[in-house]
């Protein structure tokens, strides 16, 4: 049963990419087919849960098959295949240098052989399980003290639970398969700019990295939501260098399950939004806006609700007001300015006037409201500590890749 399930994960996967964006490579779907086909699961069993569905691995299947023929009757005359990747398979000792292949093959044998033995993991691991064996969402808090006041978003908790409706026993290979997704999207991307040798050379530093490679040992969230930041990136990339709008559905997609992974993120895809909006104006392509908003404005306010009907006395209840009255509100803002034609010089002041005014009306609710005050101490110290901790590796691999290849004469 497990066999066939994810062989649907990777259907279901692998398709919606070529729905979204027509112009996407077989090997791009190949690559993204088990991140989004997880991801796409994690969604379809936590709407069960939430809606009462009676959960088991012959209902789940159904409907993982109902959505693949769905899938399979809107990609019928698009010219990307899936199926085209899958015989591509046989050059891959072409597509990557041999140490990459073993250092999969090392994460494969280490996460057979030993259990999830970090305690994030383990609450992870414990969280799911239960969930889903018990058929309900809320059982932690009674079991699970330790998760008690925290209302996360359960994109990778609810990975467990997918394992437990088969009986597998191995979750953390998982991770194992998302290293290798991230390791083939981020050669697959930076071939577009490279030579192959270059580009080869750029995936081995990226893959034996100790903070991305380590990663695949572990049962954490870290290495699956930074592979949907990634991608999310990636195609927002693409679709403003190739002016293709349509790659910003696919970002869109991508940048939702980023924060159905860890809610963060949707903080930063802020900064991606604002730049789309800007380009929007300027190339007056009023769908580049609609598309990069849809699917987080759409998950944020699905979760928002749901915090609120389940979650009404926590305080990362506000938080996730806050931010989809945010979102919604810039994109009344964009459609509003878009279609009275304003100047982007003209919208960029607007925007940040408007920003200003709303975050010194927030804090002046602080000065006042503990609960207000409390949401800014929390968001701003992870906000920091996240760009702190990341930012000397990634800075310094950034460093590695542009120094050999920059022109710095034109930078003096």
């Amino acid at each position: 049963m497990f066999i066939l399930s994810f062989f649907l994960t990777i259907l279901t996967g692998g398709l919606s990419p070529a729905i979204l964006c027509h112009r996407i490579s077989a090997l791009e779907c190949l690559a993204l087919s088990f991140p989004l086909g997880l991801g796409i699961n994690t969604l379809l069993i936590w709407s069960a849960l939430v809606f009462r569905f009676p959960l088991s691995s012959e209902n789940f299947i159904a409907s993982q098959a109902v959505l693949a023929i769905f899938l399979l009757y809107l990609n019928r005359h698009h010219n990307t295949s899936l199926f085209k990747a899958f015989k591509s398979i046989q050059n891959i000792f072409t597509l990557f240098p041999l140490v990459i292949l073993l250092l999969f093959g090392f994460s494969v044998l280490f996460n057979l052989k030993f259990p999830v033995f970090i305690s994030d993991g383990i609450g992870y691991k414990i969280h799911g399980t239960i969930t889903v064996a018990n058929q309900s969402l809320f059982l932690y808090e009674d079991y699970i003290k330790i998760l008690g006041d925290q209302n996360r978003t359960l994109g990778f908790h609810l990975v467990s639970g997918y394992c437990k409706l088969f009986a597998f026993q191995f979750p953390k290979i998982f991770q194992s398969l998302t290293y290798l997704s991230f390791v083939s999207l981020f050669y697959l991307g930076i071939r577009r700019f490279v030579a192959y040798q270059i580009g080869q050379s750029f995936t081995a530093l990226l893959a034996s990295a100790p903070m991305v490679w380590w990663q695949s040992f572990l049962y954490l969230n870290n290495l699956l939501a930074g592979f949907y930041f990634f991608g999310g990136i990636l195609f927002w990339h693409r679709a403003i260098h190739e002016k293709r709008p349509r790659y910003l559905l696919l970002s869109s997609l991508i940048f939702m399950l980023s924060a159905w992974v860890r809610y963060e993120f949707i903080v930063y895809y802020g900064l991606f939004l604002a730049n789309v909006y800007f380009w929007a104006l300027r190339e007056r392509r009023f769908e580049a806006g609609a598309f990069f908003i849809s699917f987080p404005l759409v998950f944020s306010g699905i979760w928002t609700g749901y915090s609120v009907v389940f979650y009404s006395e926590m305080i990362q209840t506000l938080h996730f007001i806050f931010i989809f009255l945010f979102y919604l509100l810039s994109f009344f803002l964009f459609i509003f300015i878009y279609f009275q034609n304003y100047r982007v010089e003209t919208t960029i002041k607007f925007f940040i006037a408007t920003f200003t005014g709303i975050l010194l009306f927030t804090v002046g609710i602080g000065l006042w409201n503990e609960k207000v005050s409390l949401i800014f101490h929390v968001f701003l110290s992870k906000v920091i500590w996240n760009i702190l901790n990341q930012s000397v590796w990634g800075f310094s691999v950034l460093l590695v890749l542009v120094i050999p290849f920059y022109n710095w004469k034109s930078f003096f």
